[in-house]
């Protein structure tokens, strides 16, 4: 492929993820993308690096080989969207042959590249609806890789509040109103730190599981995890291995 116009690293919990723009519209979305996020050195990551390019419908420069005909294919998707329904479906389906899907809705694909932690996000700009935020979009597809290499090394993305405390990490379960944004609250006065309200990657490490959230390189070694239900008694009951992995399994984050 031809070389970026511009690049940026950037930390998602353990994870180091190189964004690559190919042309200046993208360079701009990517720029914008960056700034949500912390910047990360390559060392840093706890997990290999990956990249993740974006492509836009128009998209110039596109080099040679699979990689040019990745950009006529995909510009020739966006322009059958005017055609008949069974062009349309044609050219979309000889546009994702390019690359293994990660999450056709959000266009995410593991890179034709043939290299393991490489991936394209395509960015549709006008061409699937009229009020489009592409930052936005692009934000997602990290988020995604995020999970994807955190559920691939032992971890995952839990709607949980965490909070660190005395160099550990404690995540708060339950349903939504069961008081988890108001447990990680009350631990502020009790020099605790808020790592987020609502959304925890968990990274597993040498055996050890770490907590963070998404827009935070740092972690903190999890060492317990509460269920949070509302009752007129306050009480502390150690749940058994079945209740653990339903809770566990309900509160995973589905994007």
């Amino acid at each position: 492929m031809s070389s970026p116009v511009c690049e940026a690293h950037v930390a998602v919990g353990s994870c180091a993820i190189v964004l690559r723009a190919f042309d200046q519209e993208m360079g701009s979305i990517l720029s914008e993308v960056a700034r949500a996020y912390a910047t990360a050195e390559a060392s840093s990551a706890r997990y290999p690096v990956c990249t993740l390019g974006l492509i836009g419908p128009v998209s110039a420069g596109m080099g040679s080989g699979s990689w040019k005909e990745l950009g006529v294919a995909w510009r020739r998707a966006r322009h059958s969207l005017k055609c008949s329904s069974y062009d349309a479906l044609r050219n979309w389906r000889d546009l994702c042959s390019f690359g293994e899907p990660v999450d056709r809705s959000i266009l995410l694909f593991r890179s034709i590249s043939h290299q393991q932690l490489d991936y394209y996000c395509l960015v549709p700009l006008d061409t699937l609806r009229r009020a489009f935020d592409p930052v936005a979009w692009v934000i997602h597809a990290v988020k995604l890789l995020a999970v994807l290499l955190h559920s691939g090394n032992g971890g995952g993305a839990f709607h949980a509040s965490g909070v660190a405390r005395h160099g550990y990490g404690y995540m708060f379960l339950g349903p939504s109103g069961a008081g988890k944004s108001t447990a990680a609250e009350l631990s502020r006065h009790m020099s605790g730190e808020v790592i987020h309200d609502d959304q925890i990657l968990v990274t597993c490490e040498g055996g050890k599981y770490l907590i963070s959230h998404q827009y935070l390189p740092q972690t903190h070694r999890l060492r317990n995890i509460f269920t949070l239900v509302q009752a007129g008694e306050n009480r502390l009951r150690r749940l058994s291995t079945r209740e653990a992995a339903l809770t566990l399994t309900n509160s995973v984050l589905e994007y």
